[in-house]
C-alpha cells in the first residue's frame, strides 16, 4: 500500500470512528439529560456535583437543563410523555407527576442494577422509609429520593419571652400562644406558609386520608377550617398572601413564628441577619408532612439508563448528601447522614429539629387526582379565612364538589 493510500485509509477509518461531527473523545461518552427546576445555591450545588461526578467517570457527560420551576417542568413532562422521544434520560419530579409516565412503561426498574453485584446499590435500607416508599411500585424502583423537606416551627426567642408564652407542643396550643401574643404584642402571633399543607396535617392526625373517599364535610374537616377562620380573624394568625411565604415578614418581625418549609430556612436566615434570636422545632402535632421531589430514569438503552443510574448512585450517597442538606437546608436521604456530625453540627439547632420530626413523617399517596385534591385545599381555606362571616359549610361543599370533578376527569368511580 503506498503512503497516499495510507493516509486515504487511516482517514476513512477516522471518520467511521468519529460520525458526523464531533470529535472521537467526545463521541466515546455516553450523554445524560437531566432536566431539573433548581435554582440559585441549589442549582449551583447540583452543578458542583455534576462535575465532580463527571471527572471520576469520563465516559459519562452530564448535560443539566433547567426548566423553570417546578409548574413549568411538570408541564414540559406532560408534553413530552405524548411524544416520549423528547424525555430526557432523567428528571426531577414529584410522585404524583409520573403516573401517566409509568402507564405508559416509560419509567426504566433501577432495581436489577441495584440489585447487581457489579452495580450494587449501597445499603437502600439505608434511605429514610418514607422517602423509599415513594420510589417503589409493584415491586419495582423507578427512582431515587433527590430534594427532600419538611415543615418545622420557627420562632422569634424574645416575643415568645416578652408575651410569657410555652413553646406550643399541639395546634390548640399554637393557637393559644399566637393569640396571647398578638394581645399583648400587638403582632400577628403565627401562621402557615402552606394551608394545604395544615389541612393535610390535621386530617392526619385523626387517620383522615385525603383521597378519592375523602368527605371535605367531614366533622374533622370543619374543625380544620374553623381553626384557621378563628386565627386569622382575631389577628393570631397571618396569611402567607402575595408574598407565598412568611419568612420574610418573619424576618422583619411583622410575625412572632411561622410553620414552613426546612427548605426556606436560608431564605430566612438571610433575611433576619442577626437582628434577634430565632428557634426552631418540630411543628406541633404529631404528624408531619414531609415532601419534596425524586429523580426518575425514563427507559432508554442499557448504556444510557446504566450511566444515569451510576450519576444517582452518586447524587444519594452520603457524603454529597451531607454537603447537599448542609449547602441548601433540604434534608438528607440517608439515615446515616441524617445522624452524622458532618450534618448535625453545621446547624444544630435546624439538624436536631429535623431529626426530632422524622418519627412524625407521612407521605401523601399517589393515585390518580390525588395531588390535585390535596393542592386545591389551599384556595378554599384561604377563602373561608378571607372574611369573618364566612360561611365554612358552603365553601367546603364547594371545594367537596370541585373533588369529584377532580376524580371523575381522572377515571374515579
Amino acid at each position: 500500500m503506498n503512503k497516499l493510500m495510507k493516509v486515504l485509509t487511516c482517514g476513512a477509518m477516522a471518520l467511521a470512528l468519529t460520525g458526523c461531527g464531533g470529535s472521537s473523545k467526545d463521541d466515546d461518552k455516553t450523554e445524560i439529560t437531566f432536566w431539573h427546576a433548581m435554582n440559585g445555591a441549589q442549582e449551583e450545588r447540583l452543578k458542583e456535583f455534576s462535575e465532580d461526578f463527571m471527572k471520576d467517570h469520563k465516559d459519562i457527560k452530564i448535560n443539566l437543563q433547567n426548566q423553570g420551576n417546578y409548574k413549568d417542568l411538570q408541564s414540559k413532562l406532560v408534553t413530552a410523555t405524548s411524544t416520549p422521544d423528547n424525555l430526557p434520560d432523567m428528571i426531577q419530579a414529584y410522585p404524583g407527576w409520573m403516573i401517566q409516565t409509568e402507564e405508559k412503561g416509560l419509567l426504566c426498574d433501577l432495581k436489577p442494577m441495584m440489585d447487581d453485584e457489579k452495580t450494587k446499590f449501597d445499603n437502600y435500607n439505608d434511605i429514610v422509609p418514607s422517602f423509599r416508599k415513594e420510589v417503589e411500585q409493584n415491586g419495582k424502583i423507578y427512582g431515587l429520593p433527590f430534594n427532600k423537606s419538611t415543615e418545622l416551627l420557627f420562632y422569634n426567642k424574645a416575643m415568645f419571652e416578652k408575651a410569657g408564652v410555652s413553646i406550643p407542643q399541639t395546634y390548640d396550643e399554637y393557637l393559644k400562644a399566637c393569640e396571647t401574643i398578638h394581645t399583648k404584642l400587638n403582632v400577628y402571633g403565627g401562621g402557615f406558609d402552606n394551608l394545604s399543607n395544615f389541612y393535610d396535617t390535621y386530617l392526619r392526625e385523626h387517620n383522615i386520608v385525603i383521597n378519592k373517599d375523602f368527605n371535605p364535610l367531614d366533622q374533622t374537616s370543619v374543625q380544620a377550617a374553623e381553626y384557621i377562620k378563628k386565627g386569622v380573624s382575631e389577628n393570631a394568625f397571618r396569611l402567607s398572601g402575595s408574598e407565598r411565604y412568611l419568612s420574610g415578614p418573619f424576618a422583619n418581625e411583622q410575625v412572632a413564628s411561622y410553620i414552613g418549609s426546612n427548605a426556606g430556612y436560608s431564605f430566612m436566615e438571610k433575611g433576619v441577619n442577626g437582628k434577634f434570636e430565632y428557634g426552631i422545632l418540630p411543628i406541633p402535632s404529631t404528624k408531619a408532612l414531609q415532601q419534596g421531589t425524586n429523580v426518575y430514569v425514563m427507559k432508554k438503552d442499557d448504556k444510557v439508563n446504566k450511566a444515569s443510574y451510576e450519576f444517582l448512585k452518586y447524587l444519594t450517597s452520603k457524603d454529597v448528601q451531607i454537603k447537599w442538606a448542609n449547602k441548601t437546608g433540604y434534608i438528607p436521604v440517608r439515615t446515616s447522614a441524617i445522624n452524622d456530625k458532618a450534618y448535625l453540627d453545621t446547624n444544630p439547632e435546624l439538624t436536631k429539629a429535623i431529626k426530632d420530626s422524622v418519627n412524625k413523617w407521612f407521605t401523601n399517596p399517589i393515585a390518580k387526582g390525588d395531588n390535585a385534591a390535596y393542592t386545591e385545599a389551599n384556595a378554599y381555606l384561604e377563602k373561608i379565612a378571607s372574611k369573618k362571616n364566612s360561611d365554612v359549610m358552603a365553601i367546603l361543599k364547594e371545594y367537596q364538589s370541585k373533588l369529584k370533578t377532580i376524580y371523575k376527569a381522572n377515571g374515579a368511580k
